[in-house]
């Protein structure tokens, strides 16, 4: 993805109003300028990782795996019911 679109994609997600967003970031060990973009951010971004990954899949799994493991909540049905919103 273009670095451009990086920007614009969390742009778009910390300009949103609700303020109850825990934002994860998933990097495949990008060596472009996307981690310049990502740290320029990261006070924004609940949690980010940049590491090699197998594609878009493991990565969200990445993501689904760190928000399970670091629930506040205590509750499963934040995975569902953010996963429900992709299916």
């Amino acid at each position: 993805m273009p670095k451009k679109h990086i920007e614009q994609t969390i742009k778009s997600v910390i300009e949103q109003k609700c303020s109850e967003i825990e934002y994860i970031v998933v990097d495949g060990a990008s060596t472009d300028k996307t981690l310049n973009i990502i740290r320029k951010y990261e006070s924004k971004i609940t949690k980010w990782i940049s590491e090699p990954d197998k594609g878009i899949a493991d990565a969200m799994n990445k993501g689904i795996r760190y928000y399970d493991e670091n629930d506040r909540e205590g509750s499963k049905s934040h995975i569902r019911d953010s996963v429900s919103v992709f299916w």
